[in-house]
């Protein structure tokens, strides 16, 4: 119990000191719109909350993937700590997108507000 305070305490004083929170452009929803994968066809959607959780879908003609959980960053990196998986990824903003990238980089579209 210790060590999951102190984890929410660190993860919530680092999401505090963010650059990103403090003008809030990364909140909101996000998608690629429909894009050629190897799987065929796909898209990644993300939801980005004030409160620093996210939501995550990855869709296909066959396949859904989801995941979620809190999010913090640091400069032009963000972290992405969901249930199935934790991943660090380099972002930026490139006019009004939102481009993600780790092996794959996803350019991302803002389609709404995050509630």
């Amino acid at each position: 119990m210790n060590r999951f305070m102190i984890l929410l305490f660190v993860l919530t004083m680092t999401a505090c000191a963010s650059p990103i929170q403090k003008d809030a452009p990364l909140v909101g929803r996000w998608s690629t719109g429909f894009v050629m994968s190897q799987l065929g066809p796909s898209m990644t959607r993300y939801t980005f909350r004030s409160d620093n959780t996210f939501d995550l879908s990855f869709t296909t003609w066959f396949m859904r993937a989801s995941d979620s959980g809190p999010y913090h960053s640091d400069g032009e990196t963000i972290t992405l700590i969901g249930e199935q998986k934790t991943s660090t990824l380099r972002l930026h903003f490139d006019g009004d997108d939102l481009v993600l990238r780790d092996s794959d980089t996803y350019r991302l579209h803002k389609i709404g507000n995050a509630k």
